[in-house]
């Protein structure tokens, strides 16, 4: 083999390579694309607990399942326990509110016509052209 051929074959290998990382990529980003909720979100769980995660550590002279046991138990008392009851919460008043329109008792029609009154005209605008301007 000559010089020029002993090129060839590592810039042809250097493109195969190129090749497969791409498409392993795109793969890996397809098996995920249904989780990018889940794995946004934990990630920025992670970001914001981390902090708390480094002084535990700290504190509990580098015992890191304990850290990272009490920094889990943490962000649920902080984040998931108070979602869940706020979310408990609005339901128990949307299921109030709907029985109360569907005796007649409340009519949303006027403060939702008050509230899009009050809305800039860019947002006014949009509902208009998405057809949400019906409040009966």
């Amino acid at each position: 083999m000559n010089s020029s051929e002993e090129r060839a074959i590592p810039n042809l290998e250097h493109r195969v390579l190129l090749v497969l990382v791409v498409a392993v990529s795109f793969a890996l980003g397809w098996v995920l694309l249904p989780f990018y909720g889940t794995l946004l979100w934990s990630a920025v769980i992670a970001l914001l607990f981390e902090p708390l995660h480094r002084r535990l550590l700290l504190g509990l002279k580098h015992r890191r399942t304990l850290a990272a046991l009490m920094t889990i138990f943490s962000a649920l008392m902080m984040l998931v326990v108070p979602l869940a009851f706020l979310s408990v919460t609005l339901a128990r008043k949307a299921a109030v509110f709907l029985v109360l329109i569907e005796s007649g008792k409340s009519s949303p029609g006027p403060a939702l016509r008050a509230a899009f009154d009050a809305l800039p005209e860019w947002a006014a605008r949009l509902l208009i052209h998405l057809g949400l301007v019906d409040f009966e």
